[in-house]
């Protein structure tokens, strides 16, 4: 997976809008949609682990099943794909996962699946937190600063 600097500060009358901007960032990203969201961090266990056993071939040259619910957890999963490569200027992660870079989506998805935990009100809890926290296990940050 290759990393790229996305400058997150904006500038504007000797205001910095970064926080705003990380927020309307997540707020899109764990929005619904009325096209068939994701619901909750177990539905989308469930679709990925449905994408998983049903995935064809390997590397570059894999077939998805063309299904809903393993189509949500494509689209879901190279979204988080893209967050991931976010980072601040000093150039840490916003997210606190750090994948190799050849990591590819399918790897992610199975970090994802390995790491996924039940939570006990799992209807109201956020799937995109569920899902950077998976991620933040599975790959750690070297030499990352906390907050």
């Amino acid at each position: 997976m290759h990393t790229r600097s996305v400058p997150l500060l904006v500038d504007v009358n000797g205001r910095r809008f970064a926080i705003v901007l990380l927020i309307s960032l997540v707020a899109a990203f764990t929005a619904p949609s009325a096209a068939g969201a994701i619901e909750n961090p177990r539905q989308l266990v469930s679709f990925c682990r449905k994408l998983q056993k049903s995935t064809k071939g390997t590397g570059q040259n894999i077939r998805i099943p063309n299904a809903r619910e393993a189509l949500l957890c494509w689209g879901y999963m190279q979204a988080v794909q893209d967050f991931l490569m976010l980072r601040d200027q000093e150039g840490h992660p916003l997210f606190g996962s750090c994948p190799p870079e050849d990591s590819r989506l399918r790897d992610l998805i199975g970090a994802f699946l390995a790491q996924a935990q039940p939570q006990r009100n799992d209807a109201e809890a956020n799937t995109a937190i569920a899902v950077i926290k998976a991620l933040q296990e599975a790959y750690p940050c070297r030499n990352a600063i906390s907050p």
